[in-house]
């Protein structure tokens, strides 16, 4: 994140917005096209964190009724202490609905890393949880927003992640896929007919994502090899 060198170039900074693409295709199984992974850098704060347990408490009244009733759904404050200061946490955007979260730095210097140390258990932010809306806001508007505030409202949810097996049988897997080398998941963005994912008749849409493949977890290409080397594939699929 913040402190690593190889991560440096992926940082939006303070008034200026830069973002990584470094998207790849794809060849026998699946096709991935660009996305975008970015880090978020944080401008002066404008309250204390001490008052962010007492907001968070505020932001869960109001959340929109459908969320009300999703355990898994909670809101939460994050404010940064100092110029420049790193959210702590990548953020894969390729769909307006939600973002996910790649991974997260629980360093106390980090904006994330500060808010995990003073929630409960249940309110931390870990990586594979989604964000539903930032200051109500989705897609490209709550990056912006992320980037450039210096105090942010959340509405997270947890994952809903199951297996599934897929025997690919000589045919194509015939998933469409998004993904980021910086990212730790597949976007999938279509399901193809005539492929083994549809033959096998499986609970997998547009919008899952496969967060490991035959028990192998980390970045998309080793997730991609593991698609693309193996007939039977034991996939752990993320849903928001």
């Amino acid at each position: 994140f913040g402190s690593s060198a190889a991560l440096a170039a992926a940082n939006l900074y303070i008034g200026c917005r830069r973002r990584s693409r470094r998207g790849m295709f794809g060849t026998c199984c699946c096709v991935a096209e660009k996305s975008t992974t970015v880090t978020v850098g944080r401008s002066p704060a404008t309250d204390e964190s001490s008052q962010a347990k007492e907001v968070e408490e505020k932001a869960d009244a109001t959340l929109d009724g459908t969320l009300k009733g999703d355990e898994g759904v909670f809101a939460a404050v994050l404010s940064s202490n100092s110029a420049g200061q790193w959210l702590g946490m990548i953020v894969e955007q390729f769909a307006s609905e939600a973002l996910f979260i790649a991974k997260v730095d629980d360093d106390d210097a980090t904006v994330v890393g500060q808010y995990n140390a003073r929630s409960l258990p249940g309110r931390k932010l870990s990586a594979g949880d989604y964000i539903i809306s930032i200051d109500g806001l989705t897609g490209d508007a709550a990056i912006e927003r992320l980037s450039n505030t210096a105090r942010v409202e959340i509405v997270a949810k947890r994952p809903k992640p199951y297996n599934i097996t897929v025997r690919k049988n000589s045919l194509p897997l015939g998933l469409v896929l998004k993904y980021d080398k910086l990212g730790s998941s597949l976007y999938i963005k279509a399901v193809e007919e005539g492929g083994a994912m549809m033959a096998a008749n499986v609970d997998v849409e547009a919008g899952d994502r496969v967060i490991a493949v035959n028990g192998k977890t980390g970045s998309p290409p080793i997730l991609m090899d593991e698609l693309k080397s193996s007939d039977v594939l034991d996939l752990r699929i993320s849903r928001p």
